[in-house]
């Protein structure tokens, strides 16, 4: 009956979580952006500290591995700072996610790529969503606002713009899986042949 539970990509959706939270912290509370910057520093460096956990579980030590404990050490060392430097932090933060926005769009970007491949219905809201998310974070990052409550604002619809693709994206993902695993499966049956 739960089945379905475990197909679930939950990185996505943790992340999807995690995301809309400190959005959501940013949107409605850019008035008070030293206890947002805490709150963020915290949250990342409890996703810092769940990734790590994630990567130790898993007996092997490969290049996933590699990736996760690089990706841990650096949500939670980042999360450290910004929690410890809250209100010098805004600049880091700013930058950080951004940059942290910009990679994850291009992925999802990449994903929409692979939609488009195999004739996946609604490919072009994944791409939206990517081409909006790597614009928005792009243009944050190299035009800062002076004023941290309306970069707060941007940074807040920039994430919560995010974490909407991080919620859409498992359906993505199998679909691609399953399209891929079908084409391999005709591919070998055809070269039997």
């Amino acid at each position: 009956m739960l089945d379905w539970l475990k197909k679930l990509n939950w990185g996505h959706l943790i992340i999807a979580a995690l995301l809309t939270v400190i959005g959501l912290c940013f949107l409605f509370f850019s008035s008070s952006l030293v206890a947002v910057t805490v709150i963020s520093g915290i949250i990342i460096s409890l996703f810092g500290a769940f990734l790590g956990f994630v990567g130790f579980k898993n007996p092997k030590r490969d290049l996933k591995f590699i990736i996760l404990i690089s990706a841990a050490s650096l949500c939670f060392v980042s999360g450290v700072v910004t929690a410890i430097l809250n209100d010098k932090a805004m600049e880091f933060l700013i930058a950080a996610i951004c940059l942290v926005t910009v990679v994850d769009g291009s992925f999802k970007l990449n994903l929409s790529i692979r939609a488009k491949k195999y004739n996946l219905d609604a490919w072009w809201i994944i791409t939206a969503i990517s081409v909006l998310v790597i614009l928005s974070a792009f243009f944050l990052a190299k035009f800062t606002p002076q004023n941290y409550k309306a970069a707060s604002v941007w940074l807040g619809i920039t994430m919560l713009i995010n974490s909407a693709s991080n919620f859409i994206a498992p359906s993505f993902i199998a679909k691609c899986q399953m399209a891929q695993k079908a084409e391999i499966y005709y591919e070998a049956h055809d070269n039997d042949e």
